[in-house]
């Protein structure tokens, strides 16, 4: 076969998060559906992880990884000088990340791997926004696939988020609170699906009543607007594990929680303490886990407290009632523009007695998230996979 075409995808987390990982895999599909004469190149967090998954895709190494912020912040800045001067890079950057810049040059195509890493709640911000700076620098085009974008909290990273999109050729937001962010920043952007909606399964018209179980996800939240750190993280904590209590006592499920990421842990570690001596048969969701798995768990339950995004996408997907516990506005937009307001409750100030209202209602009677699931179906038709069209034509 004739290889036409070259697309590499920027930032790609990959299976270490269970939502982006699939996340990327829908965009790999979408890629080769749309042409059988395009090679697919990433630069991904852990290219070797991610090679056993993607056999397909050439895999090159984050741009600025490293252990230890100054040796970070040296291959941040010799990857800059990539730009122009290659001779420092080759010398500074591991041949994997060198190797990657050089795919970028080769480029007819690149793409920020859908997701939401443009938000400032920890450093990982500036190195993604390097990343997407030199990709745009390096290619001949360059998309941003269905994402979200901020909350920025203060006007140095507004400015640096606006001169890197600005240099973009086509970026895509999957909810109007990134949407309504780029416009107060005067760049254009459109509306599409969140790709992992490719899985919605429109035929569902009842859920598992019979099943024995319940899930969360669990997420170790930074907390970035709470005057106090703890105070908030404990009271998150708190109201989740009440609730998991009167779940289990009440209607007898066993809980499963899910490690959607494994950076989690730390939080899922002191949720499970709260449970220890609760009478609550709980089991942690570790091994052999991929979204098609987390999936098909999920679509077996009666019920989801799902504190990361794509669990509560996953649910939505199979038909399980969920209560999506927002820590960014990437939940509440994506549930707002979908007509579900009433499966979100904010993480800053959930409490047991307003996730055990609502956990009470759809156990009790399912039907009524039927009801919200149905509106939200008609919303998605509406909204369309504008992305996925726009991308047909580019490689066609």
């Amino acid at each position: 076969m004739n290889i036409q075409k070259l697309v590499v995808v920027t930032n790609v987390f990959g299976p270490l998060n269970l939502g982006d990982f699939e996340l990327f895999s829908a965009l790999v599909e979408k890629v080769h559906k749309c042409s059988d004469r395009v090679s697919l190149s990433a630069i991904a967090r852990d290219p070797e992880l991610s090679k056993g998954f993607f056999p397909r895709v050439a895999f090159y190494e984050q741009l600025g990884k490293a252990e230890g912020a100054g040796l970070r912040l040296l291959r941040l800045s010799a990857s800059l000088l990539f730009v122009k001067w290659k001779f420092p890079a080759r010398v500074l950057l591991p041949k994997a990340q060198y190797d990657g810049l050089v795919e970028l040059t080769k480029a007819d195509l690149v793409m920020g791997c859908p997701g939401g890493f443009l938000e400032d709640s920890s450093c990982s911000f500036y190195s993604h926004l390097i990343q997407v700076f030199l990709a745009k620098k390096l290619a001949k085009k360059y998309m941003l696939a269905p994402m979200s974008i901020g909350p920025v909290r203060n006007r140095i990273n507004k400015f640096l988020l606006l001169k890197v999109l600005k240099g973009i050729d086509a970026i895509y937001v999957r909810e109007r609170t990134s949407l309504r962010l780029c416009e107060s920043l005067g760049v254009e952007c459109k509306l599409s699906n969140d790709l992992a909606f490719d899985k919605f399964q429109n035929s569902v018209d009842s859920v598992a009543s019979s099943s024995s179980y319940f899930c969360m996800t669990i997420i170790d939240w930074s907390f970035p607007s709470a005057p106090d750190v703890a105070s908030a993280r404990k009271a998150y904590l708190d109201a989740l594990s009440r609730t998991a209590v009167y779940v289990s006592r009440n209607f007898g499920l066993s809980l499963k929680i899910i490690v959607q990421v494994a950076s989690d842990m730390p939080a899922i570690k002191d949720f499970c303490a709260l449970l220890d001596g609760q009478g609550v048969d709980y089991c942690l969701v570790t091994d052999d886990l991929t979204p098609d798995n987390m999936m098909n768990l999920i679509s077996k339950a009666r019920l989801v407290i799902a504190s990361r995004f794509h669990s509560a996408i996953f649910a939505l997907n199979v038909g399980t009632p969920v209560i999506a516990i927002s820590y960014l506005p990437k939940t509440t937009g994506m549930l707002d523009l979908y007509d579900a307001k009433e499966l979100y409750v904010d993480i800053e100030t959930v409490t047991s007695d307003r996730l055990i209202n609502i956990a009470q209602r759809f156990l009790l009677n399912p039907g009524e998230f039927l009801i919200i699931r149905s509106k939200f179906a008609k919303r998605l038709t509406e909204v369309g996979s504008v992305f996925v069209n726009d991308l047909e034509r580019v490689l066609s």
